[in-house]
């Protein structure tokens, strides 16, 4: 058993169950703060600081390894579905820096398979919208609007909305963007 896999398994399976169910798509949803959610925020919270720990044992180990010299190329797959990971819990967490650098650090070790995980585009485009970075928002949307069917949903938690644009890339207040229900064209 590697090292980074054995901190998950200090994890209750109810604990797992939970964490399988937050992703991007919750945020606005599954608002942490409240009372009914302190179990789910006590569960990502905690899964931060484990999957924290094991990408830091990882990087010590590889560095050992390398003797010192430590490139992101090096990283293993099981890092980018860590960073991925962490990226989605920051954001629920509304912890947007620490969400923007875990997606930064997915798309890094993901490499191309990036630009095609719809939840990792919506995340990383909600972080972009929240520091007022609206052409990236916009951008990143667009790609993830790319890579979905125009007729169906994007995905199962009926939320989705096709974000269409007027005549500029980016909303202004003589060109604002209009949202209209995936379902509703």
């Amino acid at each position: 058993m590697s090292k980074s896999s054995s901190s998950l398994f200090r994890l209750s399976p109810s604990e797992f169950e939970l964490l399988s169910e937050l992703t991007s798509r919750q945020f606005g949803y599954v608002r942490m703060e409240e009372e009914a959610n302190l179990r789910k925020k006590r569960t990502a919270v905690k899964t931060v600081a484990l999957l924290e720990q094991e990408l830091a044992a990882a990087r010590d180990a590889r560095k050992e390894g390398e003797g010192g010299a430590s490139t992101s190329a090096s990283s293993p797959p099981q890092d980018a579905t860590i960073y991925r990971k962490l990226g989605h819990l920051h954001l629920l967490l509304e912890n947007f820096t620490r969400a923007l650098s875990a997606y930064e650090k997915y798309e890094e070790c993901a490499g191309r398979s990036a630009r095609k995980d719809l939840d990792f585009l919506y995340g990383r485009g909600l972080v972009y919208f929240h520091f007022g970075a609206y052409h990236l928002a916009c951008k990143t949307f667009q790609v993830r609007r790319a890579r979905t069917s125009t007729n169906k949903a994007c995905c199962n938690c009926n939320c989705c909305f096709r974000f269409r644009i007027s005549s500029t890339s980016v909303p202004t207040m003589s060109a604002p963007a209009t949202f209209t229900h995936a379902w509703a064209s």
